[in-house]
């Protein structure tokens, strides 16, 4: 399980993603909050530009906050086990690997993300060995999709296309089922991923994608994604460099 989770905050009028803080579970299941201190398009300075306002639990950018248990703030974002819609989330938890913490594997799996602000939790870009693996929910099913439309994981292939003409991201990759079609577009990589896959396509970079996909889930959990693949090490280079994506160091 990793134990770093991206907080990025989102403009919803421009619709960008800002990397504004990490939070790290150490060894002994306590956590530490700390505001980002690189600068790049997305880092907290950018954010506080367009318009964003420090967490009103953690308000000094230059403090390292720390805690024995998950803060109280992000706590109260994790699913109810007693609410029917949310139980499934329980069921995706490995309680073999998790080491005692079911919270921050909560917090991983759902982002923690709440109707009433534009915060959401990311797993960072992590390589091992030039191999990333990278799991995360496909963006857009609603949008793209009927109810009653599905996928196989055993029959369906899932392909990346970049979109450069997207008005919101230039860096926009769609996702589309067995083939390149209109029709066959089911939704897209996350925004906050969308910069890194498209270096991934523009080098030819070969990658694999296997997914699941729940019908019960709600939409934006409807379909989850693992990519690996072989990167170059000028391509790690460039990422921990710039954090023009979304990387923890």
């Amino acid at each position: 399980m990793r134990k770093k989770l991206c907080l990025l905050w989102q403009n919803r009028e421009s619709r960008s993603w800002y990397h504004v803080a990490d939070l790290t579970m150490r060894s002994s299941n306590s956590y530490i909050f700390e505001y980002t201190k690189a600068e790049s398009e997305k880092s907290l300075d950018a954010a506080l530009e367009s318009g964003y306002r420090m967490h009103p639990a953690f308000p000094d950018r230059n403090k390292k906050y720390e805690s024995s248990f998950l803060f109280s703030t992000f706590s109260r974002r994790l699913p109810s086990i007693n609410r029917e819609d949310q139980k499934l989330f329980f069921e995706n938890i490995d309680k073999d690997n998790n080491e005692g913490n079911i919270e921050f594997q909560l917090l991983s799996e759902t982002g923690g993300v709440l109707r009433s602000d534009n915060y959401e939790f990311v797993n960072p870009l992590e390589f091992n060995n030039n191999k990333i693996n990278l799991d995360f929910y496909l963006r857009g099913w609603r949008h793209n999709n009927s109810s009653s439309d599905f996928l196989d994981s055993k029959k369906d292939k899932l392909i990346l296309n970049s979109e450069p003409s997207n008005v919101y991201d230039s860096f926009a990759v769609e996702i589309y089922k067995n083939s390149i079609e209109p029709n066959n577009r089911i939704g897209y990589i996350p925004a906050f991923y969308s910069e890194f896959f498209t270096d991934v396509l523009n080098e030819g970079i070969e990658y694999n994608i296997k997914f699941e996909f729940n019908l019960e889930m709600p939409s934006r959990y409807k379909v989850v994604l693992n990519v690996t693949g072989i990167i170059p090490q000028y391509m790690i280079d460039k990422y921990d460099e710039s954090m023009n994506v979304i990387t923890c160091n």
